[in-house]
């Protein structure tokens, strides 16, 4: 896992999102100042280049036959111009956050879960890649495909924009995916630790020394939201502007004659791509959230001697029951199953309000 990590962290420096790379042999991390005029290039680089294929637009739109297909397509740029701008924006004023919040990640990341516990991360983690590496290879064979049909120089450069922002928009779930897989490895070590405890005789001590980790997780679930609620928002609002769009021009294809089937193979690699790491962060993010009540029912099931022991925990349980360490956008949206069945939902509404208005358009 190490190594993955290691080639993570190269590959989010590559993207400009971080100014500092992982060590290969130590993992500690090594600011750089070329590293932090690369991502200045970037985020200046970007712009410039939308603004170019924007001025365009009318000629990329032109092959599309409905008004739905043209106004999703719309729509679908703007969201991903606003979650670039929002990684862009982080990449420039987040970085002495988000290079603490890894160091505090280091720190307690000391105390080793069971074997059990870890896996459920890495599982993902791996999903994860096989699906951007898929999609690249998707991306790949499409665009090659455009550019044997096409001798515009505009398509090149909206394939260059597409990789670019494909690129970015990866490490940018990649980057969110390091810092939950952490917190989750320390959670579930806090866990091994505490049933450890209580598995034992318990100490008062040792009691207070997990509450302080309990209180350091907590802490460190609030400054992940608050540095990343941009980019989770506008990423949140992409993936269900995608579902939307995704099913309205799929419907389209298979029930009318008025798209071809070839344009579909991009558009349809980004929705599994987009749905594939919305389930992946909702599912870290209710693991993160299951960690306070599972340490509650954990210590109310053990059966302490010690009168003084069972008021501590009593305060403990108490105190525990009064935060969370839930993943929110701006404390509205949680990460949770609820969340996913409310996207779900909307996604399903919208495309069932597009077909019934272009079916009552055509009668």
């Amino acid at each position: 896992m190490k190594k993955i990590k290691v080639f993570l962290g190269f590959f989010q420096a590559l993207n400009g999102i971080v100014h500092y790379y992982p060590d290969p042999e130590t993992g500690l991390l090594k600011r750089s100042q070329y590293l932090k005029l690369y991502s200045l290039l970037i985020a200046c680089g970007i712009p410039l280049l939308f603004l170019v294929i924007l001025s365009e637009t009318p000629i990329i739109l032109s092959h599309l036959t409905s008004n739905w297909l043209i106004y999703g397509r719309w729509i679908c740029t703007i969201i991903q111009v606003m979650v670039i701008l929002a990684v862009i924006y982080c990449a420039q004023f987040q970085q002495s956050s988000i290079q603490r919040l890894y160091l505090k990640l280091q720190v307690m990341e000391e105390i080793k879960p069971t074997a059990k516990n870890r896996n459920h991360p890495y599982t993902l983690l791996y999903i994860k890649l096989f699906v951007v590496v898929s999609h690249l290879i998707m991306h790949a064979i499409y665009n090659i495909w455009i550019l044997r049909h096409s001798n515009s120089s505009l398509h090149s450069l909206a394939i260059v924009y597409g990789f670019l922002t494909y690129s970015l928009s990866a490490a940018k779930a990649f980057l969110l995916y390091g810092f939950l897989w952490s917190i989750c490895y320390c959670g579930f070590g806090i866990q091994f630790q505490l049933e450890q405890l209580l598995a034992g005789r318990v100490q008062l001590r040792e009691l207070k020394e997990i509450f302080k980790r309990q209180q350091d997780l907590i802490n460190l679930c609030s400054e992940f939201c608050q540095i990343f609620r941009h980019v989770m928002l506008f990423s949140l609002a992409q993936k269900l502007g995608v579902g939307i769009f995704c099913g309205y021009f799929l419907f389209r294809l298979e029930l009318t004659d008025g798209v071809p089937r070839w344009k579909s193979f991009g558009l349809f690699g980004s929705s599994i791509n987009s749905f594939a790491e919305f389930y992946i962060i909702n599912n870290m993010a209710r693991t993160i959230a299951s960690f306070i009540p599972d340490a509650i029912f954990m210590l109310r099931q053990s059966e302490p001697k010690k009168k003084r022991v069972e008021r501590a925990i009593n305060l403990i349980c108490l105190q525990l029951s009064c935060q969370s360490t839930e993943i929110h956008v701006f404390g509205v949206f949680t990460l949770n199953k609820r969340l996913w069945f409310v996207v779900i939902t909307e996604v399903l509404l919208n495309i069932i309000y597009m077909v019934q208005n272009d079916y009552h358009f055509f009668m």
